[in-house]
């Protein structure tokens, strides 16, 4: 599954109550599909999905440099919501 596909799904699971959230999470996650679906009609907002992908793929190609993970040589792997807070700020509102 892509970057993009795991932040937009973990959105929807907040959203609808599977992932349990404080109120200021489930807003975002509301306004991060509201900007979206907004997005995908109007030029007032820039989203770039491969953009999106490479960078969280680049984030998971760091390796740990301290503790338990630094001695087995592992590499980051990011959660779901790691991956929808990069993708929600990559999500940016154009000026007119």
């Amino acid at each position: 599954m892509s970057f993009v596909k795991r932040a937009y799904q973990y959105a929807m699971d907040v959203v609808e109550g599977d992932i349990p959230a404080c109120l200021y999470v489930r807003q975002s996650c509301n306004r991060f599909l509201a900007d979206l679906e907004y997005a995908q009609d109007e030029e007032e907002f820039w989203f770039d999905t491969d953009w999106v992908n490479r960078l969280c793929s680049r984030i998971e190609n760091f390796e740990h440099v301290k503790g338990k993970w630094a001695s087995r040589q592992e590499k980051f792997k990011l959660s779901d919501w790691q991956v929808f807070i990069v993708a929600n700020l990559s999500l940016i509102a154009m000026e007119g």
